[in-house]
């Protein structure tokens, strides 16, 4: 066997503090990940930013194909067009349905007849609204909604916000 030739044995041992490292770090990390463990930032703060960000991929994902779409189609564009490498309009963390203490929910509206260029997505809609409410009402954290049109509602007890034909129902507070 040759110095630089390692046997099973000795590759066995040389993985195992990767392993530990990976087993020490992965709760830390993973933490990092939900804003209800990062101190300082309020949840509702961070959820009115995710809804933001579904707005504004929404509207870019809109301005390409004529119509707004399920989040899956936004995270990777493979709803309406064959593409080899498709973009993304929205990052993949804002489709989990539970993140910093709220559940969100896209709500559709009428499905879009039409679109931009030769394909349509079959899930694509004419509106849409984004719901985030608290995982623990009691806890006294307010709702959201936000939808096509920009506007994020905030109803201050928490109850599931309205929605009529993918478009939130003006209650409560505007959020600026």
């Amino acid at each position: 066997m040759s110095a630089g030739a390692r046997s099973p044995r000795q590759r066995k041992w040389l993985a195992l503090p990767a392993v530990v490292i990976i087993a020490l770090v992965w709760p830390f990390a993973r933490r990092a990940t939900d804003v209800t463990a990062t101190p300082g930032v309020p949840a509702e703060a961070m959820a009115v930013e995710s809804l933001r960000a579904i707005q504004q991929g929404e509207r870019i994902y809109e301005s390409v194909h004529g119509y707004f779409d399920r989040l899956e189609c936004l995270i990777q564009d493979t709803c309406a067009a064959i593409n080899p490498s498709p973009p993304a309009y929205l990052d993949a963390s804002h489709a989990s349905p539970t993140r910093f203490g709220f559940r969100f929910r896209f709500h559709e509206g009428a499905r879009a007849a039409t679109g931009r260029g030769d394909s349509r997505s079959p899930t694509g809609v004419k509106a849409y609204a984004m719901t985030a409410t608290p995982l623990d009402r009691s806890a006294g954290h307010p709702a959201f909604c936000g939808d096509d049109t920009g506007a994020v509602f905030r109803i201050a007890d928490g109850r599931p916000p309205r929605v009529r034909r993918g478009r939130c129902v003006a209650e409560g507070a505007r959020v600026q």
